[in-house]
């Protein structure tokens, strides 16, 4: 029977199946030597799957030989990286990480460009430096900072480059259901994207919010009635505005009765294009759009000027004062 074990290898923490030969009995947690499309690469070994087809096979446990052979390639691309940053600064693609693999044969480099990136020359310029086959990977922004690792806000390393396997989409949504749809600052994370720990705390979130009454509501207590103008979810208190008073803290207990939110109601579109002139609103000649015709008598040049801008019809319209209308003679020659 096949036995297929599943390897996080490379900088990006893939989650790859190989196939494990009957002789090895790996651990959970222990470092392998992978043969990978890529080549012969170092990776640790999360579990024995029975799921395929694999993408190559596990070739052995890493020996001592192995660790100090990965050591030895992660200093020297350190200071490969180091150089080609220096040479391409100037370039449209930056250069995130380089890593060698452990054949010593192939190196992988990974950028990120927000431009469109020639890559023939790119990779041309990178193996006339390296003097080995190159193989390039373009890389997001959630995958530079696992990659480049650091810190949160939190002060703990960041999710995606410590314990998360898989870096999921995170939507504007999970952010809302915590209150912080419409704070920027505070939803995103490192990486400038919305932070990952909103998706895997959203349903802890969701299971708190149950029974509290929702933003828009109207609710009654004891005490007061009025609509809910914000909700504190870990706290379970609801910030309550009664009719002619100031704001109140109401806890969800004491709710006696809430009513829904009355929907949101668009604006209804016009049925003409062309919108009819109030009564205070003389008709325009034939063939004059509105907001082309003349700028008040009381108007300041200076929105005289800024009116014929962008009004392009009104400036053609418009001709320059004559010199003869002012008394004086055109000018002559000498």
């Amino acid at each position: 029977m096949q036995r297929f074990a599943l390897v996080r290898v490379g900088l990006l923490r893939r989650l790859e199946s190989y196939a494990l030969p009957a002789e090895l009995r790996p651990q959970a947690g222990a470092e392998v030597v992978v043969r990978s499309p890529r080549g012969l690469e170092f990776g640790t070994l999360l579990a024995e799957v029975e799921r395929g087809p694999p993408v190559g096979d596990l070739v052995r446990i890493a020996s001592a030989e192995d660790r100090s052979r990965r050591t030895e390639l992660a200093e020297r691309a350190a200071a490969e990286l180091a150089r080609l940053r220096a040479e391409l600064a100037n370039g449209p693609a930056r250069i995130v990480a380089l890593e060698r693999l452990l054949d010593g044969e192939r190196a992988v480099v990974y950028y990120s460009a927000r431009e469109r990136v020639d890559v023939p020359a790119f990779l041309g310029a990178l193996r006339e430096r390296l003097g080995v086959e190159v193989l390039l990977e373009q890389v997001g922004p959630r995958q530079r900072a696992r990659i480049c690792g650091g810190c949160g806000v939190c002060g703990r390393e960041l999710c995606c480059a410590s314990f998360l396997r898989v870096l999921r989409p995170v939507s504007i949504r999970l952010a809302r259901l915590q209150g912080l749809g419409d704070e920027a600052r505070r939803s995103a994370g490192a990486c400038g994207r919305l932070k990952c720990c909103l998706r895997y705390e959203a349903p802890r979130y969701a299971e708190a919010a149950r029974g509290l009454p929702r933003v828009g509501a109207r609710v009654r207590t004891e005490r007061l009635a009025g609509e809910v103008l914000a909700v504190d979810v870990l706290r379970r208190r609801v910030l309550v505005r009664p009719r002619g008073a100031a704001p109140r803290v109401v806890f969800p207990e004491e709710v006696l009765e809430e009513s829904a939110p009355p929907p949101r109601r668009l604006p209804e579109a016009s049925a003409e294009a062309t919108p009819k002139p109030t009564p205070d609103e003389p008709e325009l000649p034939a063939g004059q759009e509105r907001g082309t015709e003349a700028p008040e008598p009381g108007w300041s040049q200076l929105a005289k000027r800024l009116w014929s801008r962008v009004n392009p019809r009104a400036r053609r319209r418009e001709a320059p004062p004559a010199r003869e209308a002012e008394g004086e003679e055109p000018p002559t020659g000498p």
